[in-house]
């Protein structure tokens, strides 16, 4: 887990808004997610989640906590000879899960490629025409820290 106290933020957002956050936490484990969830709940710490900074924009700085869930890992946990359920991780980077689905032979996400952002918000808030359009691909999306899920599962055909 990494800390920053009064972290900017402008490198943080795709608009390059000036804007300070009262603290910036970059998550790269399922372990270290839940301790730090579980220590923001229970001192009812205001919580943002922020991918990749390429769908908000600061009006002004932020009082709690960013939080930025850097999970990697992309892996096929069905294959039935006509549909693929994929999962990948909040922190993979849309496009580059696009383009490994691609090179794997799993067609379905291509017009869904080229979104900027990360898996765990990147198909939902960036282009909701798209996704509507798209959404008959994907069977879950979100996560659980109970579970140890933080991902998007993707059917693809």
């Amino acid at each position: 887990m990494y800390l920053i106290e009064n972290a900017s933020l402008k490198q943080r957002n795709t608009f390059g808004i000036a804007a300070n956050a009262r603290f910036w936490v970059q998550v790269n484990t399922q372990a270290a997610l839940r301790s730090f969830l579980n220590t923001v709940t229970a001192k009812n710490v205001p919580l943002l989640v922020l991918g990749g900074g390429s769908n908000i924009v600061f009006a002004q700085d932020y009082q709690g906590v960013v939080l930025n869930p850097n999970l990697k890992g992309i892996k096929c946990v069905a294959d039935d000879g006509e549909r693929v359920i994929v999962e990948a991780a909040a922190g993979e980077n849309w496009h580059e899960f696009v383009q490994y689905c691609v090179a794997q032979g799993w067609y379905g996400l291509e017009n869904l490629s080229l979104i900027a952002g990360t898996v765990g918000a990147a198909p939902i808030q960036k282009y909701w025409r798209v996704w509507r359009r798209a959404k008959r691909q994907f069977c879950e999306f979100g996560g659980d820290v109970d579970t140890n899920r933080h991902v998007a599962r993707v059917c693809v055909k």
